[in-house]
């Protein structure tokens, strides 16, 4: 006789040969390998011994939401191998590694938006047929800012001007995933600057919203808007953030036309990005800034079953439809890190500033009861 997590994995389309490969730092596919467990879907994960945690001493300062979030990545963290980064660096070693295991996995799910990492990917869905998929085109556009920069210029899609009174500068790759990281993710710098290798520049754009665009591409390539929430800047350093926020139709129009182009551009399935755009003060035009090719680790703060029935995990796991609207009872608006020392910065600090961890994630928030709120997933 058969369990009910085997009938229920029938009724969700996943058949008995599902089987998913987490690659990656475990803080993003943590509640993933919780509904593996839950559902009992064979599943293999690993991560180098690196440490991805910096922010944890942060997190636990956070409300219970956080802290819950912290028990979760701890209890997945036991089902992590953490194997030398060789492993994962070299084809050979790891398909050796992965052969050692007895594991064949359906669907790969890859954390890292290193080079190394992503060619790995498309190294396994190749070789295993697996209903995820990565071209090399969209490894080199996740991979590298500058890519991005240049794709969004051909497909017309507006980014900021490369050059201005003022830039920022970007990291821009990292080729292997154990590579240091020896480039702050963003620093400020005048007109006169140079960019040296892995930098990235643009004219910087004193930016009032950004716009975090999660995006949902299934097992057939389809592409769906399926969330969005926005962050409030000073000194375009996001400080306060909203969850869900439900865009007017002239920023909801503009959203669609930043991100429906890039199907064009890239090939990808069975798969979660975060684009992120940006609107500047005193403007109601959009500019692109980025893609992670990946769900945001703040996801945790919106997958809520007690106030929403948005879990973007699930789709990651399961193979099923996505709902015609995603409920919501309540806003979750929040207090970022940037916005506890905020009142320290100035323009003239911020000219000489290296930004080198993540001031825009979430240090706490309250709840604000809603009517009605249904975000409905819009097909790209």
């Amino acid at each position: 006789m058969h369990s009910k997590s085997w009938w229920w994995a029938q009724y969700i389309g996943l058949g008995d040969d599902v089987s998913i490969l987490f690659i990656g730092p475990c803080a993003i596919y943590a509640h993933c390998i919780k509904l593996c467990i839950d559902n009992n879907i064979p599943f293999l994960a690993v991560d180098i011994n690196i440490n991805h945690h910096r922010d944890d001493r942060i997190m636990l300062r956070r409300n219970h939401k956080a802290k819950e979030m912290m028990s979760e990545r701890n209890f997945a963290q036991q089902y992590v191998h953490i194997v030398d980064p060789f492993v994962v660096e070299n084809l050979e070693a790891f398909d050796y590694w992965l052969n050692s295991h007895k594991f064949i996995p359906e669907t790969v799910f890859c954390h890292s938006e290193a080079l190394n990492a992503l060619r790995l990917e498309k190294h396994l869905n190749e070789k295993f047929k697996c209903n995820s998929h990565i071209d090399d085109r969209a490894i080199d556009f996740f991979a590298s800012k500058r890519e991005q920069d240049r794709v969004c210029s051909d497909l017309g899609i507006p980014v900021p001007d490369k050059t201005g009174d003022k830039i920022i500068v970007k990291r821009d790759y990292r080729d292997t995933w154990s590579s240091p990281i020896v480039i702050p993710k963003m620093s400020f710098k005048d007109s006169s600057y140079e960019a040296t290798e892995g930098e990235f520049t643009q004219e910087w754009i004193d930016i009032q919203y950004i716009y975090n665009c999660s995006v949902y591409i299934d097992s057939y390539g389809d592409w769906y808007l399926v969330f969005n929430n926005r962050l409030v800047c000073e000194y375009s350093i996001p400080y306060a953030g909203e969850n869900p926020y439900f865009p007017t139709p002239n920023i909801l129009q503009q959203l669609i036309d930043i991100i429906s182009p890039l199907q064009k551009a890239i090939s990808v399935k069975k798969r979660f990005l975060m684009v992120q755009i940006m609107q500047p003060h005193n403007s109601n035009k959009l500019l692109y800034m980025e893609t992670n090719c990946r769900p945001s680790t703040e996801f945790n703060w919106v997958r809520n079953e007690s106030r929403s029935t948005f879990d973007p995990y699930s789709h990651m796991v399961f193979e099923k439809s996505l709902p015609n609207a995603f409920q919501f009872d309540k806003v979750l608006h929040t207090d970022l890190v940037f916005n506890s020392i905020k009142h320290k910065m100035s323009h003239s600090l911020l000219s000489s500033a290296e930004i080198w961890d993540d001031w825009g994630n979430n240090w706490s928030g309250k709840e604000e009861t809603i009517l009605d709120g249904a975000y409905i997933p819009i097909k790209l």
